[in-house]
């Protein structure tokens, strides 16, 4: 993946979704610098105006809702970072152990979704294990619900720490791994994302 431990965003990446979808910036590539130089100051801003604020800033830009003097005669243009319209014209990404330093600041996250370079989500593989739950399918907006396996470990002799497979506890009850409720048995639900 071609960023540094300290950068947030996939800089490459970025730029070549800015060059993609905004005609303007296509036009003359060094105006993705001004883009560039706007998150960053919105990524350095958490430490003054909070994170709260901070979000809120970045939510407008990934919301094209955000405006700059890009357009004939200087005419503030809308800028977009992500294809709302038409997913597919997105690079979506999802990567595995991914860092972020910052000073003496060191996190790493199991999954981390990716869309144009821009980080949008994380999961920990252990909360999920801790909480017993495990994802089973994400979703993008316009497909299908989320679907979730909620399971909890069984106290049966072959229990093990390992996620279920499909057919884990359609077995027999004295073979089941995981239970949610009634042994040999796990409930499926499914939810809109809001």
């Amino acid at each position: 993946m071609p960023r540094q431990a300290a950068d947030v965003l996939v800089e490459p990446w970025l730029r070549e979704a800015l060059l993609k979808l905004n005609p303007e910036i296509a036009a003359q590539p060094d105006r993705a610098d001004e883009v560039f130089y706007q998150l960053r100051a919105i990524l350095l801003s958490v430490h003054s105006d909070g994170l709260v604020r901070a979000n809120e800033h970045f939510t407008a830009w990934l919301r094209g809702e955000k405006t700059l003097p890009f357009g004939p005669n200087g005419e503030h243009v809308p800028i977009r970072l992500l294809d709302r319209e038409q997913p597919a014209n997105n690079r979506l990404t999802v990567t595995n152990q991914w860092t972020y330093v910052a000073g003496s600041v060191n996190k790493r996250f199991d999954v981390v979704f990716l869309v144009n370079g821009i980080p949008l989500g994380d999961r920990r593989g252990q909360d999920a294990h801790a909480q017993g739950r495990h994802l089973v399918r994400w979703r993008l907006p316009g497909t299908p619900a989320i679907t979730r396996r909620k399971c909890r470990p069984c106290s049966c002799p072959t229990y093990s720490a390992s996620p279920p497979r499909a057919s884990a506890c359609a077995t027999a009850a004295s073979a089941c791994r995981w239970t949610c409720g009634a042994p040999g048995a796990m409930r499926t639900t499914s939810r809109r994302a809001s």
